[in-house]
């Protein structure tokens, strides 16, 4: 099975994601936003619809599913290191989220409901599968913290990475509506009820 390969700058141009099908591989460079807690999305949803200032600009954003350790000194964040989060966790706060900030990139493991891959189709977004238990590898593609957001949230702080090359990361739902996840559990029943029946 040949893939195709593609080396991205975000933020992602809606054009760029539409070129992106399920199977694909992508290295990320630029910009990605850590968010990946219920309050983080509450707070910024709530946020925007009293009409309040974003200190970011979200739209063609990438959103990072991941688990981080940062550590302040001397007023410069440094990185530690960085994983990937279950993004179905937060299935009920993406689809508002993708369609309000017109989002490009979604980062994390696991997958998303049938309802956030409809607000990507809508959107045009895709999601960014990492491979589990190489945090150290994907941690080194982390050029720096290019800003934090929100200090005073504590733990739920918005961290801003500048990515270098961040890969190889699969492209498992696509703007098409297409999803990898899926895929393979057809493919799965498919094999077990062969098996069953032999």
């Amino acid at each position: 099975m040949s893939f195709r390969e593609f080396k991205l700058e975000s933020p992602v141009s809606k054009e760029e994601v539409l070129k992106l099908k399920v199977g694909d591989i992508v290295y990320l460079s630029g910009l990605a936003y850590e968010i990946k807690t219920i309050p983080q999305y509450t707070r910024i949803i709530e946020m925007y619809k009293r009409g309040e200032t974003l200190p970011f600009n979200l739209e063609n954003a990438t959103i990072y599913h991941t688990f981080s350790s940062t550590q302040k000194i001397e007023e410069k964040w440094r990185l530690n290191y960085l994983g990937f989060f279950s993004s179905f966790v937060l299935n009920r706060y993406m689809p508002e989220f993708i369609k309000t900030f017109k989002i490009s990139v979604i980062i994390g493991k696991g997958g998303m409901s049938d309802e956030v891959l409809k607000a990507m189709k809508e959107t045009k977004c895709v999601y960014l599968a990492g491979v589990s238990g190489c945090a150290a590898y994907y941690t080194q593609k982390v050029k720096e913290v290019k800003e934090v957001f929100y200090e005073e949230w504590g733990p739920d702080k918005i961290n801003v990475y500048e990515l270098n090359e961040l890969g190889p990361l699969i492209v498992a739902m696509d703007a098409h509506g297409k999803n990898l996840y899926k895929k393979v559990e057809r493919k799965k029943k498919k094999a077990l009820k062969e098996i069953l029946t032999t």
